[in-house]
């Protein structure tokens, strides 16, 4: 039987991200699957991670076991993550690793539920974009660059509206509100500079929509519910950055 990591939203996060990359490659490689693979491990890795840093503090947890399955579980995740990326160049890989490894820091000290958490854990995920891409063309620039940032934007602007909804946060409803709009002007001028289709506009003319018709909603929503929701309608917006961005 088959596990499965608990961070159910941030695993169809990262198969988004992994496939949107992979797709925008337009060429079929293993590293791409080694990569989801390695993400895999590392997303079952957190949990022990989040045992051994409450066995810091308690002996209600063993502190041992608890690294042990850790490192059962990074490793392979590394050797794959290695291989995938093995023609990155040294900064882009660093780059990329970079917010992953620091999210787990903050797993670890049991602080990863705060606001910077969440925004440094899109990042991270959104990485596998530009990961998948590169991994499965051998190229790391201006392509990779650009497809991190299609997505990091697109799904910070979703954990936002998902905030303003859950807690039914002002702050984060104006947030949502002003960003949403200055991204999808950023897309188009992408258009206009010839680094994306004019399909990619329409991605984030989508959340900015719901940002000001749907997103004003002054009632608080089921947390659960709200992020399968969010979840299910950026499959067409992740489909459209492919798309123009191929």
């Amino acid at each position: 039987m088959i596990r499965l990591p608990r961070e159910h939203g941030a695993t169809a996060i990262a198969l988004a991200c992994s496939v949107c990359g992979w797709a925008v490659s337009k060429r079929w490689a293993w590293e791409p699957a080694a990569l989801m693979g390695a993400t895999w491990f590392f997303f079952l890795a957190a949990q022990p991670l989040r045992l051994w840093g409450k066995a810091r503090s308690t002996d209600a947890v063993p502190l041992m076991p608890t690294l042990v399955g850790f490192g059962l579980l990074a490793i392979p995740g590394c050797v794959l993550g290695v291989a995938a990326m093995r023609h990155a160049e040294p900064l882009w890989l660093g780059a990329i690793a970079a917010p992953g490894v620091v999210y787990g820091v903050l797993i670890a000290t049991g602080r990863e539920r705060a606001v910077v958490a969440r925004l440094l854990g899109i990042a991270a995920l959104s990485a596998l974009g530009p990961a998948a891409f590169g991994s499965a063309t051998g190229r790391f620039g201006l392509e990779a660059a650009v497809l991190w940032g299609a997505l990091w934007s697109y799904f910070t602007l979703v954990g936002i509206l998902i905030m303003a909804r859950v807690r039914d946060s002002r702050r984060a409803r104006a947030a949502v509100r002003v960003a949403a709009p200055v991204v999808l002007g950023a897309s188009v001028l992408g258009v206009v500079y010839g680094l994306a289709h004019w399909l990619l506009p329409f991605a984030y003319a989508v959340v900015a929509f719901r940002a000001w018709v749907g997103g004003g909603t002054a009632q608080r929503v089921d947390p659960v519910r709200a992020g399968k929701t969010e979840l299910a309608l950026s499959l067409v917006p992740v489909i459209l950055i492919a798309a123009g961005l191929r």
